[in-house]
């Protein structure tokens, strides 16, 4: 059965009304909109003031490290044998000349006296060879006197024979008895400077022999081990009894008078670093404790695949109370010649209109009014104006209009630095609920700055 059109729209009508009666009191009230929150023009918007303070675009980045001893030192076995006795563990402080341990030394006390005996012979010889010296040169002189008398004979027998007094054959007996003195003088001789050679070679022989002693001597004096600095046992690699030959390891030691501390920085934050800056280094094991620090070293040379650059840090600790294997935190601040109010950059996404302006807050209280204020940036070292364009040159009408948003959503620069438009001490809104608008009123979160 068909239905005529009057039929149908009453029915409409009908059901309309049903449905307009069983709505709730409330809901029939609620005005267009549906009570969304904001939809009351006059209702503050909530936004987050911060405080303006003077700092950099490119602030303070933190790298973290492990604590360990500028220098750190393995002592060594210089001698074979035989550990009796060591005197220290892991944790002790030692100090410079202190006995850490032992090593048997009996055959190395055989050896330095057999080789002091040596060298007692060696002296031995040389002193009978002086002896020897002394009766040769007493000769020399003896054979010398008779040499002269030797002379003088042959001179006065050759006159008396010239004078007839004398046989010509007695003149030449005498002439040889002086040629044999004169004979004799020079063998002596020779045996006096054969002597000095000898004791000269007894000499060298005793020299070499001295030497051993003092290179044995000093091996025994390796059987002795001791700290070549003031620092803390860090390990004990061997026991008392174990058997060591020279090179094996015993103890390693540190000097915590002086704390490393090695980071890895970026390749792009190298020109933050110099050798002697000044740094801040912070320990998780003295929560609320700074210490000074200075950049010791920087390697020349980063890694291939990370880009990272080693750096070493030290810092001075001469009441010994940081330890190695601690969590540091080590502070780099930019290298800056001045200073700037610095902002998040997302104080400047508040706008509406996407305009580089920075909303202040008006009055002192919880609510207020948001003042649109124009600021100038700064950036790559030139102020950058509400356009957007570099302060002292022209304006381009047709410049893009969302610089600022393309240099706020870079992740790197969280913040930006302002040359004019707000001054530190001024309460600026960081982030609102909505869009803002110029005199608009707005109250302060619970997460503002007071």
């Amino acid at each position: 059965m068909s239905r005529s059109p009057l039929s149908l729209l009453l029915g409409g009508l009908i059901f309309a009304g049903v449905l307009t009666g069983c709505q709730r009191p409330e809901e029939a009230s609620r005005p267009p909109g549906g009570g969304r929150p904001g939809a009351d023009a006059d209702a503050p918007v909530t936004v987050d003031v911060a405080i303006a303070r003077l700092g950099s675009a490119d602030g303070a980045r933190e790298y973290t490290g492990t604590t360990q001893p500028a220098r750190i030192v393995s002592t060594k076995a210089r001698v074979d044998g035989q550990v009796f006795d060591l005197v220290v563990d892991a944790g002790d402080e030692v100090v410079a000349g202190q006995v850490l341990a032992r090593i048997d030394d009996r055959l190395l006390r055989a050896e330095v006296e057999e080789a002091e005996a040596e060298l007692g012979a060696r002296l031995t010889e040389i002193e009978e060879v002086r002896f020897e010296l002394a009766e040769t040169r007493a000769r020399v002189a003896e054979a010398e006197i008779l040499r002269e008398r030797a002379r003088a004979d042959a001179l006065r027998f050759d006159r008396l024979a010239a004078e007839g007094a004398v046989p010509q054959q007695q003149a030449e007996i005498e002439g040889a008895n002086f040629d044999t003195a004169e004979q004799a003088v020079i063998a002596i001789e020779e045996q006096v400077r054969s002597r000095e050679r000898a004791i000269a070679t007894a000499q060298q022989r005793a020299d070499a022999q001295v030497a051993i002693v003092q290179r044995v001597r000093e091996r025994l004096s390796f059987a002795t081990v001791v700290s070549p600095l003031d620092g803390v046992v860090l390990d004990r690699v061997i026991e008392s009894g174990d058997v060591v030959r020279v090179g094996d390891s015993l103890l390693e030691l540190g000097d915590f008078s002086q704390v490393q501390v090695r980071i890895e920085i970026a390749d792009r934050d190298r020109q933050r670093v110099e050798l002697g800056q000044p740094v801040t280094v912070e320990l998780d094991a003295f929560p609320g404790r700074q210490f000074e620090g200075r950049v010791a070293r920087i390697f020349p040379i980063a890694d291939p695949v990370a880009r990272l650059i080693p750096v070493e840090i030290t810092l001075a600790d001469p009441r010994r109370a940081v330890g190695g294997g601690l969590l540091a935190r080590v502070g780099l601040e930019a290298r800056s010649s001045s200073q700037r109010v610095a902002i998040p950059s997302s104080a400047l996404e508040v706008s509406a209109t996407g305009e580089p302006v920075v909303f202040v807050l008006g009055g002192n209280g919880l609510e207020g009014e948001a003042i649109a204020r124009r600021v100038t940036l700064a950036e790559s070292g030139r102020g950058v104006t509400a356009s957007g364009s570099a302060s002292g040159s022209e304006s381009n009408p047709t410049a893009d209009s969302t610089t600022v948003a393309d240099r706020t959503a870079d992740a790197s620069r969280d913040t930006v630095e302002i040359l004019s438009g707000l001054v530190p001490g001024d309460a600026y809104i960081v982030r609102s609920a909505q869009p803002l608008e110029d005199g608009q009123r707005v109250r302060r979160s619970f997460l503002s700055d007071s």
